[in-house]
């Protein structure tokens, strides 16, 4: 018996009397699985459930989905671009990620597999477009 594959046949009223049928049935679930975690965008800490479909295990690693610089600071406002990353292109997450308030975008410090170039990249644009994202875990 499970309750998820259930339908809704109706709403009961307050105060409404039942006949029982059946039952009661013993239900047998597994536990919830919780870690604590914390949160890399603002460092904020507290305790999650873990669900399949939900939640995923945590990479290190990014793909390059759009063509975007990678600066020395943290600002790209007067940062100096040590160069463009490729698309396709892996980068090591190394800090962050960071909210850059000038342009308001997160950013983070990385390490090109290609060349071991470390500097800071921005994961999205401020209307929402995606420079890197995620690699699954292997």
């Amino acid at each position: 018996m499970s309750c998820t594959s259930s339908t809704t046949v109706r709403q009961l009223a307050p105060e409404e009397v039942l006949d029982v049928l059946e039952g009661p049935v013993e239900l047998i679930s597994e536990p919830p699985e919780r870690v604590r975690v914390r949160a890399t965008a603002d460092g904020q800490v507290g305790w999650i459930t873990v669900r399949r479909g939900v939640t995923s295990p945590w990479s290190p690693r990014y793909k390059c989905v759009a063509v975007v610089a990678m600066h020395d600071a943290l600002a790209p406002e007067g940062a100096t671009t040590l160069r463009r990353l490729e698309l396709g292109e892996q980068v090591e997450l190394l800090e962050g990620p960071r909210l850059e308030t000038g342009f308001g975008v997160l950013r983070i410090k990385a390490r090109a597999a290609k060349d071991g170039l470390v500097g800071w990249v921005t994961v999205a644009g401020n209307q929402g477009k995606p420079f890197l994202e995620v690699v699954p875990p292997e």
